[in-house]
C-alpha cells in the first residue's frame, strides 16, 4: 500500500462501461498499492451532454485549427472531435464529484496507466516532498503532475536509481499529465469557474491553460512514476479511445478535415443519427 493513498480523500480511475480490458488491467495495476478508488465512468463520445455542447456551439469550430489558429496546417487533429469533448466532460464530472463532496485532495488516474518499475520510491519521495511543503494544507489551488507518457532525461532517471531522490519541477508546463495527476479542492474550483467554451484539449486545459492564466500552485514529478499504455510507445497496450486511427466521414473519429463545409457536414450528419 503506497502512503500517498492514505493522504488523500478519495482516487479515481475514468473509465468507459464499454472499456472492460482496461478496467480489469487497472484493478491489477493497483493490487497492493491502493484498495480505496472509485470507478467514474466516463462520458461517451456520442452522449447527449457532448452532443448538446456542439448544438450550443460551445465547442470551437472549424476553421480555424484549434492547435495552430490557422487555417491550413500540417495537424493530424485539427478540430476538437466528439471522443476529445467526451475526455473533457470527464475530467469535468469529476471536478463537480471533487467539489459537491468538498473532498480537499484527490487522485485522477486514467484506465491506460501503468505503475513504473519504480514506483515505490517514487511515490515514497512524493509523500515526503507533499508532507514537507505542507501541500495538502494550502488555500491555493495545487495541481500535481504524476503520470505521463513522456521520457525525461536521463539524469532524472541516474538520481532516482543512484541517490533514490526523485526530481520536483516546478511551473513545469511542459509535459501534461491525464494518466495521472493530484488536485486539491480549490483547484477543482476553479476548473469549474473557468470551463466555459472547449477550444482545447482536456490536458491542454488542465496542465496549462488554467495553471498559466491563473498561478496554479504546480508540480512535476520526474522521472514520472505512472506512465500510459494508448499513446507514446511503438506498441502500445491499448488503442487510443480518443485519437485512434482516423475514420473518414465520421466526425467523431476523421480527426482532420480540409474545408469549413466539410466540417459543416460531417457534424450535421453526426448530430442527425
Amino acid at each position: 500500500m503506497y502512503k500517498i493513498f492514505n493522504d488523500i480523500d478519495k482516487t479515481f480511475v475514468i473509465n468507459l462501461t464499454k472499456d472492460i480490458y482496461r478496467k480489469e488491467h487497472a484493478l491489477k495495476e493497483f493490487n497492493e498499492k491502493c484498495d480505496d478508488y472509485e470507478f467514474v465512468e466516463a462520458i461517451s463520445h456520442d452522449s447527449k451532454e457532448v452532443k448538446n455542447l456542439y448544438i450550443k456551439n460551445k465547442v470551437m469550430a472549424y476553421p480555424p485549427c484549434f492547435r495552430c489558429n490557422q487555417e491550413k496546417c500540417n495537424h493530424d487533429n485539427n478540430y476538437l472531435t466528439p471522443k476529445q469533448v467526451g475526455n473533457f466532460l470527464s475530467f469535468k464530472k469529476i471536478m463537480e464529484i471533487v467539489v459537491n463532496n468538498d473532498f480537499a485532495n484527490v487522485l485522477i488516474f486514467e484506465d491506460d496507466f501503468k505503475f513504473a518499475f519504480s514506483s515505490k520510491l517514487s511515490f515514497n519521495n512524493l509523500h515526503k516532498f507533499i508532507h514537507q511543503k505542507k501541500l495538502l494544507n494550502t488555500e491555493y489551488p495545487l495541481l500535481i503532475r504524476i503520470g505521463s507518457h513522456t521520457v525525461v532525461n536521463k539524469e532524472y532517471y541516474l538520481k532516482l536509481l543512484l541517490l533514490r531522490k526523485s526530481s520536483f519541477i516546478e511551473n513545469n508546463i511542459e509535459n501534461m499529465a491525464n494518466p495521472c495527476f493530484l488536485i486539491n479542492n480549490s483547484y477543482a474550483r476553479l476548473f469549474l469557474k473557468k470551463f466555459n467554451v472547449i477550444n482545447t484539449t482536456s490536458d491542454n486545459f488542465i496542465h496549462r491553460k488554467i495553471v498559466e492564466e491563473n498561478g496554479v500552485l504546480n508540480f512535476s514529478i520526474y522521472p514520472f512514476p505512472i506512465t500510459q499504455l494508448s499513446y507514446g510507445k511503438k506498441n502500445n497496450l491499448f488503442a487510443s479511445s480518443i485519437t485512434s486511427s482516423p475514420v473518414e466521414d465520421d466526425f467523431s473519429s476523421q480527426n482532420k478535415v480540409s474545408s469549413a463545409n466539410e466540417y459543416k457536414n460531417l457534424k450535421s450528419n453526426w448530430l442527425q443519427n
